[in-house]
């Protein structure tokens, strides 16, 4: 009799125990590094559209900077050869240019999973936008190396 309660007790608490699966496996917070922020004032004519570049190289920076500073200088902030590149990926995010300034780029939400790192950039519009001057806002991230990185794009209001 005691060995059936013994028996019984051992399966209920068993039983409610959780397993893991795979999918629920944690994995290491992504850190995402701003190494700067700034804003264009070409109207578009340094040639970047809303989106991400990946920047793999010292070399690569220097014609990234060569674009940055096509119509104005591009002063970065950061030095260029603090970096890693066989252990971390640069991204330039850029923004579409717009028809007032005011507005801003922070990266948010990054997650890392094993199909990839997720990086949400929230576009923060302004609450009274400068008019007369057509803007586009640029960020330098840093993050660890991996082979897919998934951008998204969220405006704030």
């Amino acid at each position: 009799m005691k060995n059936a309660l013994f028996l019984i007790t051992f399966l209920i608490i068993a039983s409610s125990c959780s397993t893991v699966k795979e999918s629920e496996v944690v994995v290491p917070e992504l850190q995402v590094e701003t190494l700067q922020k700034a804003v264009l004032f070409g109207v578009g004519e340094e040639g970047f559209e809303q989106g991400f570049k990946e920047i793999t190289s010292i070399a690569e920076w220097k014609k990234t900077e060569t674009q940055l500073s096509k119509i104005n200088p591009f002063t970065t902030t950061f030095d260029i050869n603090n970096i890693d590149f066989s252990t971390h990926s640069l991204f330039l995010v850029t923004d579409e240019v717009r028809s007032t300034g005011g507005y801003s780029l922070t990266a948010k939400n990054a997650t890392r999973t094993k199909g990839g790192d997720y990086i949400e950039i929230s576009i923060i519009t302004p609450i009274l936008p400068q008019t007369d001057v057509l803007t586009q806002q640029v960020m330098i991230i840093l993050i660890e190396k991996k082979s897919n990185v998934i951008f998204r794009f969220v405006i704030e209001m």
